[in-house]
């Protein structure tokens, strides 16, 4: 057997049969996910228990990291572990056990002495500074650090073996008696004890050896986990305190954050200033409302241009905040501004896009042409732009795969998490605007019903959507999140959505959205802009952003107003 080969097996005997095994034996207890790829694209492999993201657990939540070290005994005793808890209703009832058992699988596969592919070591330089998720030398500690934090869970164990029993614990472990205290080496057990901002807060942890004698020392695990009592560690607190706030709340701490330049007109501007105005249409603030005015005045008065010569979608859609001011003011001037945007939309080939749209059919722009022409016909009654944006629909539903989901554009065969999103949200604006005697509506209608089914059946177990939504283990991103939050919202207010079939979808979405918006209006992991990429490993490594950004709090600004009026019974 060569090498190559020798690798192939250690994957399949090791990496991906066991734990497809338990979960397959276990359909009700655990579900198979990933918690991150390596640089080869391998998985790291999870079985995610079903309390695992529920903060109100009785169960006390346990992770178990196994095989960090790319070592075959800490593997095999990970594996030991979670088939002996799947035995034993005891352990069930008392513990949720969620455990990857391949933490660094490259070093195991290629014998590598713990290193994987690229060289790195995944077990250093945590908590891991940028490079999330395309460090070219250990993208698995990025993974694994945001995947556990935002888990949250009550412990987190590094489980290894060894020629004898040993614990060491970090700073934010209580409970367990005189142990030993875990080095200061940046190591993942440590750093975990010692989280800090942008990380939501600590995770108590430790690192367990246990005898490598085919587990029969492992009722020392179970004892000491038997002591313990479930109770939230400081990042589950921090989440549990975001995840309890109303959409009002939220919305006005985007409002804040967001909505207050627009320098170049771009969308990811223009959402934010409509998010605000939308939150002031509800408290009655005229603050914002004057703010707004203030910031877009030259752009309305003609003092400067709002959009260039070759102004794509992006741009046009920069100013969708004239509606909320047409309807806040009552200025016509906002409407002309409107029309201006829509009429760069030429007539085209009754098979094409309309220009400026990209021929290719990419995906963002459903959103664009929908937000645009929808608003432009709502403003105006011209059935010129109803038709044109009827149309284009039209030729976009043609678009759909067979499993219901969005690729990128015609040329690029990659599910892009926010590129499905954006053909969610351009449906959805669409829906909102096209007269009900628009020719062909309810075919537009079931096209977005399916894609939204579709796009649903691909979300983590966190209820967050992936950077690509087909590849398990691609990163969880925010703005992809809050544009299908925002579609499922909008058409369960406005109707077309069902709340029995989509309101259950919707809380996930919102509670996981609510996970990664901190008290200040700062993001956790928004897709850096992306065009067209030439490979899935381009899509896989674009960078998430965290802190503000103006794109990811345009979304989630317009997510929590939608999710504001839903909850105030709002029909506008």
């Amino acid at each position: 057997m060569t090498f190559p080969e020798r690798a192939l097996a250690a994957e399949r005997s090791l990496i991906t049969e066991p734990l497809a095994g338990l979960a397959r034996s276990h359909p009700g207890l655990w579900r198979l996910d990933s918690a991150g790829v390596t640089p080869l694209g391998r998985p790291l492999q999870a079985l995610v228990h079903a309390d695992a993201y529920d903060l109100n657990s009785r169960r006390l939540r346990v992770l178990m990291l196994g095989g960090i070290t790319g070592r075959q005994a800490d593997v095999r005793t990970a594996h030991a572990v979670l088939a002996g808890y799947a035995a034993d209703s005891r352990l069930r009832g008392h513990i949720a056990l969620s455990g990857v058992a391949v933490a660094n699988p490259e070093a195991l596969s290629l014998a590598t002495d713990g290193m994987n592919s690229a060289g790195g070591v995944v077990d250093g330089g945590f908590p891991p500074e940028g490079g999330y998720f395309n460090d070219p030398v250990a993208p698995e500690a990025r993974y694994l650090w945001r995947w556990i934090l935002f888990q949250a869970p009550d412990l987190v164990i590094d489980l290894r073996s060894g020629s004898a029993e040993t614990l060491e614990v970090n700073a934010a472990v209580s409970g367990l008696g005189a142990t030993r205290r875990v080095q200061a080496d940046h190591t993942l057990v440590h750093a975990l004890g010692e989280a800090r901002q942008p990380d939501p807060g600590a995770v108590p942890a430790i690192r367990l050896t246990v005898p490598a004698d085919g587990g029969q020392s492992l009722d020392g695990v179970w004892s000491m986990l038997g002591r313990l009592k479930a109770g939230r560690s400081g990042a589950g607190e921090a989440l549990h305190r975001r995840q309890r706030r109303s959409a009002g709340e939220v919305a006005s701490t985007l409002a804040r954050r967001y909505g207050d330049r627009l320098e170049p007109v771009v969308y990811t501007q223009g959402v934010a200033i409509s998010g605000r105005l939308r939150v002031a249409q509800h408290t009655g603030d005229v603050a914002p409302v004057e703010a707004a005015r203030r910031l877009v005045e030259p752009y309305v008065s003609g003092a400067r241009p709002p959009f260039s010569e070759r102004a794509g979608g992006q741009d046009l859609a920069g100013v969708v905040w004239c509606e909320e001011l047409l309807a806040l003011t009552g200025d016509d001037r906002y409407r002309d501004l409107m029309v201006k945007a829509a009429d760069r939309f030429g007539a085209s080939d009754v098979q094409a896009p309309p220009p400026p749209a990209d021929p290719d059919f990419r995906t963002e722009d459903m959103f664009f042409v929908a937000a645009v022409l929808g608003r432009a016909y709502r403003m105006t009654e011209r059935r010129r732009y109803s038709e044109l944006l009827a149309g284009y629909m039209h030729l976009c539903a043609r678009r759909q795969q067979e499993d219901g989901l969005f690729w990128h554009g015609e040329s690029v065969p990659r599910y892009w998490g926010r590129g499905n999103a954006f053909a969610a949200l351009g449906f959805a604006e669409a829906l909102t605007y096209l007269p009900g005697d628009t020719a062909g509506r309810d075919g537009l209608v079931a096209t977005h019903r399916s894609h939204l089914e579709s796009i649903i059946a691909t979300a983590a177990p966190s209820g967050m959507l992936r950077q690509v939504l087909d590849v398990r283990g691609s990163y969880e991103e925010l703005s992809a999140t809050c544009m299908t939050g925002y579609a499922l919202a909008r058409g369960i207010r406005l109707g077309w959505l069902s709340r029995a079939v989509f309101g259950g979808p919707l809380e996930r979405l919102w509670k996981a959205s609510l996970a990664r918006v901190d008290s200040n209006g700062d993001l956790v992991d928004v897709c850096t802009g992306t065009g067209p990429q030439p490979s899935l490993g381009a899509y896989l490594n674009r960078t998430a952003l965290s802190g503000y950004d103006d794109r990811g709090g345009s979304l989630a600004s317009w997510f929590a107003a939608e999710m504001l009026a839903l909850a105030t019974g709002d029909g506008r």
